[in-house]
């Protein structure tokens, strides 16, 4: 009986906890009783513990949910420490820092990711940037005047176009690229 008495006084503790009935001499008729039966025959013990501490359905109901989490049938309790086993050597349990490295790369491996699509999406509206100021730069005024151009004015600052436009004796200005000139005409030419 003593071999039995430690595991039943833990089970009758839970029953107590589950609100049966599981005192001293609860436990001992328990012990007793296991002490003549065939630990093997599952459904056996169970019935024979029921009788002794489970009286009415409601503490049947309880008994048998604390009968089931306590005493794991070689079964169950074989899946159990198989399942263990195979979390225990899980690599987030064998070197948890190994799971935050993968993201940590991860996370580089996207940073580099975008970082090249973003260079990417502006590589094409940068060259076109470039092509359009170069082709501004090409049309600037004062490029043109850089080249040997004038731009020529009346006295009025009004650009002249035609030779025709201005009488002889006016006073015009001929703006180059560095400076300009103040000039008189003599004779229009067309």
């Amino acid at each position: 009986m003593s071999a039995y008495l430690e595991k039943m006084a833990e089970f009758s503790a839970l029953l107590r906890r589950e609100g049966l009935s599981a005192g001293p001499q609860e436990t001992a008729d328990a012990c007793e009783i296991l002490s003549c039966l065939d630990l093997r025959q599952r459904g056996t013990v169970r019935t024979a513990l029921q009788a002794v501490y489970a009286k009415s359905r409601e503490e049947q109901a309880a008994f048998q949910r604390a009968f089931d989490g306590f005493f794991v049938s070689v079964e169950k309790r074989e899946l159990l420490r198989r399942r263990a086993g195979d979390l225990a050597s899980r690599r987030v349990l064998t070197d948890p820092m190994a799971v935050v490295s993968d993201k940590h790369l991860l996370l580089d491996r996207a940073q580099r990711d975008l970082g090249r699509a973003a260079l990417g999406r502006l590589a094409e509206p940068k060259r076109e940037l470039a092509a359009l100021a170069a082709s501004l730069d090409a049309l600037s005024p004062l490029k043109v005047l850089g080249r040997g151009f004038a731009v020529v004015a009346d006295a009025a600052g009004t650009p002249l176009r035609r030779a025709a436009d201005v009488p002889v004796g006016s006073q015009i200005e001929a703006k180059l690229a560095e400076g300009s000139l103040l000039c008189r005409v003599e004779e229009a030419r067309e």
